[in-house]
């Protein structure tokens, strides 16, 4: 094998290693991200964090590998004494080591293909959408569209959008209509659709199990975070609750994902609205988190790139 291919392949590992570790670790996030005293957005916040900390884990390794391969041969010439990981000296490839990077990287390709399909099939479904429709007059971010279908959803990564269909606009009183529009405006202010696409980018380095167990914390507390600013901004919880439970009628007779107020855990996110106190708000920082993640990274990998190097060498040498 190429030695530059082989150098690569047993990096990934290496990486694919830390980010599967890391995963194990992000698990104890979750379990305060359960908690129901705390509010909806401070839970989605800490389910987002867990979501995004095995792809940084396996950066800060991936990079820093990379980056000391180039502090010189003097550096493998002054540490015979355990296995290298270098594109220059001792390039015979370790079995152990690159069929498990061949592995994690076959593994990203097919993840991230998925991924890539699935995103331009949404997006072509929402261009074909806000084709029919026009922007609401009234309110820039509201796209109304000439259908009978019941469509209410927010679509849209870096300009975010409310979708509203004709059809679901005559289902609903004006009230609950009102309210579910806010529901949706309100992921539109938290950005959420970003969040959950980087979110799921930092999944494809994270083993599925993993993946789901945060999107099974973080999909529920992001719904109940927009519920408690759409029923602040209405001052009214029960109508909202009320269209919660119109909505999920619609739902019966709607396309696949064309009403993601009604997404998920309608007995939960009803109860909350209703009981005192349910309406807990906190602004939200997922972006943040993932700026702060993504510094943090890129400095561990300069500042740590020689002594991760060597430390991943010697316990290669140790295990294989």
């Amino acid at each position: 094998m190429n030695a530059h291919a082989a150098f690569l392949l047993e990096i990934l590992a290496v990486a694919g290693a830390a980010a599967t570790l890391t995963s194990v670790a992000a698990r104890g996030l979750l379990v305060p991200a359960k908690r129901a005293r705390l509010a909806a957005s401070a839970r989605a916040d800490l389910a987002f964090a867990a979501g995004l900390l095995p792809a940084a884990a396996g950066t800060v390794v991936l990079a820093g590998l990379a980056a000391a391969a180039t502090i010189g041969p003097e550096h493998c010439l002054s540490h015979l004494h355990h296995t290298h990981l270098c594109p220059v000296h001792f390039p015979h490839a370790r079995t152990a080591a690159t069929v498990p990077g061949l592995f994690f990287l076959c593994a990203l390709l097919l993840r991230g293909a998925r991924l890539l399909r699935a995103e331009r099939r949404l997006a072509g479904q929402v261009r074909e959408l806000t084709a029919l429709g026009h922007p609401d007059g009234a309110a820039p971010r509201l796209v109304r569209i000439p259908t009978q279908r019941p469509v209410c959803l927010t679509a849209g990564i870096l300009r975010p959008r409310v979708l509203v269909s004709q059809g679901f606009a005559r289902a609903l009183p004006p009230c609950e209509l009102e309210a579910a529009v806010a529901h949706e405006d309100a992921h539109v202010r938290r950005r959420d659709p970003l969040a959950l696409l980087l979110l799921s980018l930092a999944g494809l380095a994270a083993p599925p199990s993993f993946v789901r167990a945060v999107l099974a914390v973080y999909r529920p507390a992001v719904e109940e975070a927009a519920d408690a600013e759409a029923a602040r901004e209405a001052g009214n919880a029960a109508t909202l609750a009320s269209a919660l439970v119109s909505v999920a009628r619609l739902s019966l007779r709607a396309p696949a994902g064309a009403l993601g107020i009604g997404e998920p855990s309608l007995e939960v996110r009803v109860r909350r609205l209703l009981e005192p106190g349910g309406q807990r708000t906190a602004a939200p920082r997922m972006l943040a988190v993932a700026v702060a993640l993504g510094l943090a990274a890129a400095a561990l990998s300069l500042a740590l790139s020689a002594p991760l190097h060597h430390a991943v060498e010697s316990a290669m040498h140790a295990i294989l």
